[in-house]
């Protein structure tokens, strides 16, 4: 299956680099939230406020058509996705799932603009 790209983040080879994963913070946020196989992260039209670094597993991307789920995409370890909802305050367009057992290290909204407070350079 090809991969597509939209809301969907990013292919591996596009991954966050050591600068980028500074943005995410320290202590708790280091660590991630455990998912199981099958477990929906966000739905299409969902409101959010983070997008998620995948540390390890993978998940599924996917979009309503009419009664059909179209899958857009599988992403894996050092992928990410949801990055639209920093940009814009649109709701969700795709529907996350769990393919596997998955860690995802949110980056929230407000982590960014704080770290965009302490240290332009990161901009």
């Amino acid at each position: 299956m090809p991969a597509v790209r939209l809301e969907g983040g990013s292919r591996r080879g596009e991954s966050l680099g050591n600068r980028e994963l500074t943005l995410m913070g320290s202590g708790e946020d280091l660590f991630g939230t455990s998912y199981e196989k099958g477990d929906v992260v966000f739905c299409q039209g969902d409101a959010g406020d983070a997008m998620y670094l995948i540390q390890s597993g993978a998940v599924e991307i996917s979009r309503k058509r009419g009664r059909e789920d179209l899958v857009l995409a599988v992403l894996e370890s050092g992928d990410f996705f949801g990055e639209m909802v920093l940009l814009d305050d649109r709701p969700r367009s795709t529907t996350v799932r769990v393919v596997a057992p998955t860690r995802l290290l949110p980056l929230t909204r407000d982590s960014l603009r704080q770290r965009l407070r302490d240290d332009p350079s990161v901009a």
